[in-house]
């Protein structure tokens, strides 16, 4: 409706005077010839999304005021309608796009992995035992904002406002997420793995833990090396149409090209070992690290000892990965 006209309904009239929205809607139909599972929609102006059809595309609940939206969640078959409505009367919806079904995506990369079936992210929206949530309002400052990496940063950076410490691994498989809430401490990779992938379930987005062990140390130890032992936890994220790699404790991501059903990657950095990238071979994945199996430092520790007796560790191949970094 444009401003100009002189000719509007009392009801439009009151609504000018009075500075009220009118309000906007439209309804998208897929014509994609495919199943369809997510649509962004971009506007000329930032709005409010009042409504949509969440038994479409369930994951998303776009609140806060911004020019572009996401949804994903659900499948949206060839046909099928979709409507959003929106506060903002002025605005009008400058571009939208399908996000294409799994099997445009690739069948062979969202199969089931290590027990993750990863072609349904709307399982990993559930909490463990140790991820529960009691008081939501302790996140209350994430939310409000659009779903995307923006509001995974602000994870990123709201969980490093918390306290650390080291423990030697005593807090592996024991610390809940209640816990770690109230202390606002984080005792090594474990917590804050813990902590981040059940905040960002709480926020809409489907998360799991990545327990890995630290190639370099696997070759050390088959050569008969003695010391500390050496991994690293990290958490896979859907994210619109795709998992994407989070190092919770460090910062660094992978935004495009990551395949969860690959067990090896390379981050950059060096880690324990310096030079000028760390390998990694994920040993478990799941909810939290109860629910892989893990409930002490000890299992882990011989879980990792067992890994590292089957493993070909010179006979492993990287993935060639673009790392990004949230900052603190």
């Amino acid at each position: 409706m444009s401003r100009t006209h002189l000719l509007v309904s009392t009801a439009a009239l009151v609504a000018i005077l009075s500075g009220v929205a009118l309000g906007a809607s439209r309804t998208f139909t897929n014509d994609t010839n495919e199943p369809a599972t997510g649509i962004q929609v971009v506007f000329s102006a930032e709005i409010r999304i009042t409504s949509y059809e969440k038994t479409v595309f369930p994951i998303q609940s776009p609140k806060t005021i911004s020019s572009e939206f996401s949804f994903s969640g659900g499948e949206l078959q060839p046909g099928g309608r979709f409507k959003i409505s929106w506060e903002d009367d002025d605005a009008a919806v400058e571009s939208f796009e399908w996000i294409r079904a799994k099997a445009s995506l690739g069948a062979l990369q969202y199969v089931t992995a290590f027990g993750i079936d990863y072609s349904q992210p709307e399982r990993y929206l559930a909490q463990g035992e140790q991820t529960r949530i009691s008081n939501p309002t302790a996140l209350d400052s994430l939310r409000g904002m659009p779903k995307g990496l923006m509001q995974l940063g602000a994870v990123f950076t709201w969980l490093h406002r918390f306290e650390t410490y080291s423990s030697g691994g005593a807090t592996i498989g024991k610390s809940t997420v209640d816990q770690l809430l109230v202390t606002h401490r984080l005792s090594g990779c474990h917590d804050f793995a813990l902590v981040y992938a059940a905040v960002a379930r709480e926020l809409g987005y489907p998360a799991v833990m990545v327990d890995t062990a630290n190639v370099e140390w696997i070759t050390r130890f088959q050569k008969g090396e003695t010391g500390s032992h050496v991994g690293h936890v990290f958490v896979e994220v859907f994210l619109i149409d795709r998992w994407i790699l989070i190092d919770s404790t460090n910062g660094p991501y992978v935004e495009q090209g990551y395949d969860p059903a690959v067990p090896v990657f390379r981050e950059p950095g060096g880690g324990a070992y310096g030079g000028s990238s760390t390998g990694y071979y994920v040993m478990f994945k799941g909810i939290d690290t109860n629910a892989y199996g893990i409930h002490s430092n000890a299992e882990l520790t011989q879980a990792m000892d067992s890994l590292a007796r089957r493993v070909e560790a010179g006979a492993m191949v990287y993935p060639t990965h673009t790392w990004k970094r949230f900052s603190t």
